[in-house]
């Protein structure tokens, strides 16, 4: 016979399974820690990685140029290109291998160095420190300190002495053309390609000019060299965020390389559609 205890658990589960789901809230999947594999044998020891990024061809042009008058101040990153704002210039921030985690496609990769950004006199006044890029399947998203200048009362005191205006949150979120272990970081040396949003975070400092549908930027090229197993350690809690405008899915400058020359090959209107889809970089 069952106990009292048994059948008053079996009633209540009975009731709520009965009961709609009134004024319960759906989280949406964008705002939810990203899955992380419970496999020890994924993770893998990170000898070095880098990864290569100008922000926003018109962002580089405008803080260069007669009305911005600025420029940037590197420490720890570099900068290569015809020119400082040139459509193949990237901003190079390499990883710290030692605090580096790779776990099948989950990576958190610790970049150095800082970057400050002015225009118009100190205006516009950026400095970004702290970086960590965070790769989770085919979403990655550019983690940093920042202090800039805004009418934002904790804006203003982190560029006198106070702490940062925002520590450890999202300044660009990126879409990669494939994951870790699909470009082959188990092998040894993986590749990924992608394009790139400037965040809303980062968008305060640059006087909100780069809001939705101003705000994707340069194509993304992350590299990441692993040699056998390794350390375990991705930060299991980490919520990706998307930018305004962001997609699911790229394709990769390869593939859309061949199918721009095929549909032109045939003479088709295709070719025309697949360039506009390509990023700059890989424009012909």
């Amino acid at each position: 016979m069952s106990s009292p205890r048994s059948l008053r658990l079996a009633s209540a589960a009975a009731l709520a399974a009965a009961m709609p789901l009134v004024g319960v809230a759906v989280v949406p999947a964008s705002v939810l820690p990203a899955a992380v594999a419970d496999d020890t044998s994924q993770c893998r020891a990170v000898s070095a990685a880098d990864m290569a990024w100008g922000i926003r061809q018109s962002l580089r042009n405008y803080l260069t140029g007669p009305i911005a008058a600025g420029g940037w101040d590197l420490d720890g990153i570099t900068y290569t290109g015809a020119t400082e704002n040139a459509e193949d210039g990237a901003f190079h921030f390499t990883a710290d291998p030692r605090g580096s985690r790779v776990e099948g496609d989950a990576a958190d990769l610790p970049m150095g160095g800082t970057m400050h950004l002015t225009g118009h006199g100190g205006i516009i006044n950026v400095t970004l420190s702290n970086f960590e890029l965070q790769i989770r399947g085919n979403r990655g998203q550019l983690l940093a300190d920042g202090r800039y200048l805004a009418a934002d009362p904790a804006a203003v005191a982190s560029l006198v002495g106070g702490p940062p205006a925002f520590t450890q949150q999202p300044v660009a979120t990126f879409t990669f053309d494939r994951t870790l272990t699909q470009a082959g970081s188990a092998s040894g040396s993986a590749v990924l390609t992608g394009a790139s949003w400037i965040h809303e975070n980062l968008n305060k400092g640059l006087l909100g000019s780069y809001g939705e549908g101003k705000n994707e930027g340069d194509p993304v090229v992350v590299t990441v060299k692993t040699s056998g197993p390794g350390d375990c350690g991705v930060d299991r809690n980490a919520v990706m965020a998307s930018s305004a405008g962001q997609t699911d899915t790229v394709e990769s400058p390869a593939a859309s390389a061949s199918g721009t020359a095929a549909a032109a090959q045939a003479g088709t209107p295709a070719a025309q559609a697949l360039s506009h889809r390509l990023p700059r970089r890989f424009r012909r």
